[in-house]
């Protein structure tokens, strides 16, 4: 992933090297309300970047789930994210940075 400076059109890269928490990016999600990028990883880790800073969200990769625990879709709508995951959705909280709720299909 690369960030780029809409003034000079400079490019800094995002690595596990300076910052990220892991490799092999699957989806990524920018919320304007909140102003942060949610990346999620094919594990199902997951990185949120706002202001500068990555907070690493890893319960669903921690998580035991018989099945599939891919993260295929986000939707944000208000404070939550609801993830579309293959057991089922996941809701997060944008304002505390944690899961609020698991719902398996």
């Amino acid at each position: 992933m690369y960030s780029v400076d809409i003034n000079d059109h400079s490019m800094e890269p995002f690595t596990k090297v300076n910052g990220l928490s892991d490799i092999n990016t699957s989806l990524v999600a920018y919320d304007k309300a909140h102003d942060l990028l949610m990346v999620c990883y094919s594990n199902s880790n997951i990185d949120i970047l706002q202001n500068g800073l990555v907070t690493n969200i890893s319960d669903i990769k921690r998580k035991s789930i018989v099945g599939d625990k891919s993260i295929y879709s986000i939707y944000f709508l208000g404070d939550y994210a609801y993830l579309g995951c293959g057991f089922g959705i996941v809701v997060f909280d944008m304002m505390k940075f944690e899961i609020k709720e698991i719902r398996y299909e």
